[in-house]
């Protein structure tokens, strides 16, 4: 049976492939690899974008990596 995939774990995969991916570049430097990641990172953004999480929502709720809590 193939039950529906939660919308946070479909989040939760992009995020893993998108780092994965990251990371792989930063090892190969590859431009293949590098259009891979950026496309990953725009998905991520766009899922962010879809759930209303802008810029002033994260600042609110603290999750503004750049500064420590």
């Amino acid at each position: 049976m193939n039950t529906p995939m939660n919308p946070y774990h479909e989040f939760l995969r992009i995020v893993y492939r998108m780092r994965a991916a990251q990371i792989k570049f930063f090892e190969s430097k590859s431009a293949s690899d590098l259009r891979l990641a950026k496309s990953l990172e725009k998905q991520v953004d766009e899922w962010l974008k879809r759930c209303g999480f802008e810029a002033s929502q994260i600042k609110q709720m603290r999750l503004d990596l750049g500064k420590p809590n």
